[in-house]
């Protein structure tokens, strides 16, 4: 056999073995993930929408990883990974196999409109919730609140507990009269403000509704505990029993009286709350159950 042959044979095999080595190396496929804007959480599609696969070939997944989990965040299987989305912006997905060997995947995804509901909200007699939430129109998709800060606690406060939020919803509490900016952050570092303009004559109503059936007889009458959860700071004065009791509400909001005179159920009383130059008084019967 010539030199030329063999050396023929030898390109040949090596070729071959090439392509069976090419045919069985590991693999994902795709290579690339992209998210369109998301349907509401309601929609049918929507997780079909905010969640893809990737696939693992002639290899098994050991473990995968997201370079922002803001982004996507990664579901590890066996043979592949599911890649679901969170927000906008891009990211690389690490999928280490047990061949040895690194891939990357490539996300992009759409962000979602940050939308608020409303951005202004006035506060006065005729417009006093119960509960009072700001929410996004597109509540229940892939936009979280980050920080929330009031540029006036003393006129709205939000719970420490939503300063860094899994929401696209968060109460507010309202304190005190005047205007202020809630600045609200998203995780994707998009922001919008909130314009609050709160009226005096709002704590009359708020004050009519903590003060609603908020004082009760214990058991046998042998001692009653008045308690209203109302604005901090704010004077009230309750006569009942012929006698006549002064307070200050506590910076938690909350008010506790301790009568030792009996006072039985239906017993009359008057409660006159005033801060702010509003006064408001309610009358009332003592009940047995307590709940504001």
């Amino acid at each position: 056999m010539s030199k030329r042959v063999i050396r023929i044979s030898i390109i040949t095999a090596i070729l071959v073995v090439g392509m069976v080595c090419a045919a069985f190396a590991g693999s994902i496929e795709p290579k690339s993930i992209h998210f369109d804007t998301p349907p509401l959480e309601s929609e049918n599609n929507y997780e079909e929408a905010t969640t893809k696969k990737v696939y693992v070939k002639n290899t098994t997944v050991s473990k995968a990883e997201s370079s922002n989990e803001n982004v996507a965040i990664v579901h590890k299987y066996s043979k592949y990974i599911e890649v679901e989305r969170q927000g906008g912006g891009e990211c690389d997905i690490t999928i280490t196999c047990k061949d040895g060997k690194d891939y990357i995947c490539h996300v992009t995804a759409e962000a979602t409109p940050f939308e608020l509901n409303k951005t202004s909200y006035t506060f006065d007699k005729d417009h006093a919730p119960e509960e009072f939430e700001i929410k996004t129109k597109h509540d229940g998709c892939d936009i979280y609140f980050k920080k929330v800060i009031s540029s006036d606690t003393n006129v709205a406060k939000v719970d420490s507990d939503y300063y860094n939020c899994d929401s696209s919803d968060f109460p507010v509490e309202v304190v005190g009269p005047g205007s202020c900016i809630l600045t609200i952050t998203t995780y994707d570092g998009r922001s919008q403000d909130v314009e609050l303009n709160v009226n005096k004559d709002y704590f009359k109503t708020y004050w009519k509704r903590c003060l609603k059936n908020c004082v009760y007889s214990l058991p046998k009458g042998k001692l009653t505990v008045v308690r209203f959860d109302a604005t901090p700071g704010a004077k009230v004065k309750i006569k009942i029993n012929g006698k006549t009791y002064n307070k200050k509400v506590s910076k938690n909001g909350s008010l506790a009286y301790n009568i030792k005179k009996n006072t039985k159920k239906g017993k009359k009383y008057r409660v006159t709350i005033s801060k702010y130059g509003v006064k408001y008084t309610y009358k009332g019967k003592v009940i047995k159950s307590w709940g504001c």
